[in-house]
């Protein structure tokens, strides 16, 4: 995957609706939909 150019991202940025993403994030951990859940043993 190639780097993006800073015009790049700025046009990417523009078509995302942030609040949506994370209110289907939010929805998806409610739903125990993980992707990768990290157990740290503390020694």
């Amino acid at each position: 995957m190639t780097k993006l150019t800073e015009a790049q991202l700025i046009a990417r940025d523009r078509k995302r609706n942030i609040g949506e993403e994370l209110l289907q994030a939010v929805r998806e951990i409610k739903a125990e939909k993980m992707g990768r859940v990290f157990r740290i043993e503390i020694t």
